[in-house]
Parts: structure tokens; sequence; C-alpha cells
């Protein structure tokens, strides 16, 4: 089974919407806080254009995880001691990073759970850079999917360099 399967459910008999949805359509959506019904798939999986090593094993685990709960996040736990700090610059707290994961995506949510999270921000004037927090301050419960390293986000030039060494370990694509 692969993870458009996961999506659309063995059970429910429906397929999913599409991978590649309209930009535009796409910030309509979330900003309106509507879909089209008559094609309202029973998940929706939130990615970022700007993390190309996806691998379908990671959208599988985290579309499963789905299934079970109120939402799901890939995330890795933190390798670094995050600090808290005041506007001034100066450590406020110590976090223990034992309990502390980086989000990633994807991040699958049941589409009903999504809209009303998007409603929710644009009524109360909320912007978030991660769709898992806009649900979680409505109160559901998002699970943790182990992420994966090579999942980067590529937005610096120190980015870009550390994905030509993921494409040159991975050798060439057949």
């Amino acid at each position: 089974m692969d993870a458009a399967d996961l999506l659309a459910g063995e059970d429910e008999g429906r397929e999913p919407v599409g991978r590649d949805p309209d930009p535009g359509e796409v910030l309509r959506v979330r900003r309106e806080g509507r879909h089209d019904r008559e094609r309202d798939p029973l998940r929706v999986v939130v990615h970022d254009g700007v993390r190309p090593f996806l691998s379908e094993e990671l959208l599988g685990r985290t579309i499963k995880s789905c299934r079970e709960n109120e939402g799901a996040v890939a995330a890795v736990p933190s390798k670094d001691t995050p600090k808290y700090i005041h506007e001034d610059g100066a450590v406020a707290s110590t976090l223990d990073r034992a309990r502390l994961v980086l989000a990633q995506t994807p991040q699958v949510f049941p589409i009903k759970i999504l809209m009303e999270a998007y409603r929710r921000a644009y009524t109360d004037g909320v912007c978030s850079t991660d769709d898992s927090a806009l649900v979680e301050r409505l109160g559901y419960k998002v699970r943790i999917v182990e992420g994966a390293w090579d999942n980067i986000k590529i937005t610096t030039v120190q980015d870009l360099r550390l994905a030509e060494k993921i494409l040159e370990a991975r050798g060439p694509r057949r």
C-alpha cells in the first residue's frame, strides 16, 4: 500500500483530491475556511515545498498515525540545547532538550479539524508558521512521528549545500 492509498483509506473508497493544488486556491481555502465538500478527503497532508527529500515511508507513517489520532507531525529530536531569550538577547531560561522536538512536514490532519483551525485562526487574528500549532491551540491531540534528518528545509545557502551533499550520497537516480 502506498501513501496515496493510506490517504484515501482502504475502506472509505475515496481517492485523494490531488498532490499539487493550485497555491492561490490553497491560500483562498485557508483564508476563507472553505473547501469543496464533494471532493472532501478525510485527511489533508500539509508539506513544505522547500523539503524536497520527503520519503514515501515517512509520508506513509505520518498518514497512518493521523488515522489513529487527531493529527500527526513528523519531527526530529533537538540535538542542541535550546535557550529561551528576552528581547535584549539575555537568556531567560534553558529548556530541556530531552522533551523537545523540531517539527517538520508532513503534517497530516482530518480535514474538519484543520478547516476549523484555519477558520478560528482567521477569526481570532492568529498567524502561525506551523499548521499544527493552529490545531493544537484548539485542544486537539497531535502526535509526533519520528521524522528524518535528511528531510531538510532548504531556506539558506548552507541548506542548499547540505542538499547537494544528500543528493551526492544517494547517488544517481534510476
